[in-house]
């Protein structure tokens, strides 16, 4: 179930997002706490993977740090925007970053022994594609040692950040369904 209201947060937060952009507000901040939110589940949802599958290496272990490490700085990022403590642009880096925590334990657990031993091969294919793909927003951390605070001073290859949380709205909830399927029919 947490995999379904993954699914839904986020396309809730792709929603909101377009409607702050036709309407503008209170769509911006919804769509900052579902940000916070859904990075949140991504981690519940590690933990709950990580006793499924049984994975119990180093390298699953370390994805697993990573994924709760990665929920907690998506939230921090979306905290960072609602405040008012940080301007739009680096908590978005913030949030980045966090995505790329969650893809990189995404990547990895998709490839992990268990995960493939529970799960169909294409389902293993697409979380390490979207893993991979959502990995890329750990280039915002370049762009925060930097301390680059605003678009305007921000190197274009820092624009790859995004890639990932692109990946983490669009592609994300697709694997968030397969994979509640699988685990409903299994």
């Amino acid at each position: 179930m947490v995999a379904i209201a993954l699914a839904v947060v986020i396309v809730t937060n792709v929603a909101s997002f377009a409607l702050l952009l036709v309407v503008g507000e209170p769509f911006g901040s919804i769509n900052d706490a579902g940000i916070a939110i859904a990075g949140l589940l991504t981690a519940l949802l590690a933990l709950l993977m990580y006793r499924i599958t049984q994975m119990s290496s180093a390298l699953d272990v370390a994805a697993l740090g990573a994924a709760l490490v990665g929920g907690v700085v998506t939230a921090l990022g979306s905290a960072l925007v609602l405040s008012g403590a940080a301007n739009y642009y680096y908590a978005g880096l913030v949030m980045g970053l966090g995505s790329g925590f969650l893809g990189l334990w995404l990547a990895v657990v998709s490839r992990s022994r268990g995960y493939r031993m529970r799960f169909a091969p294409a389902l293993s294919a697409m979380g390490t594609i979207i893993g991979s793909l959502m990995a890329t927003g750990l280039i915002a951390g370049l762009g925060l040692a930097m301390g680059i605070e605003d678009i305007d001073a921000a190197p274009a290859w820092l624009g790859f950040a995004f890639v990932g949380t692109i990946a983490q709205a669009f592609l994300l909830p697709l694997w968030s369904v397969r994979l509640a399927r699988s685990l409903l029919t299994g």
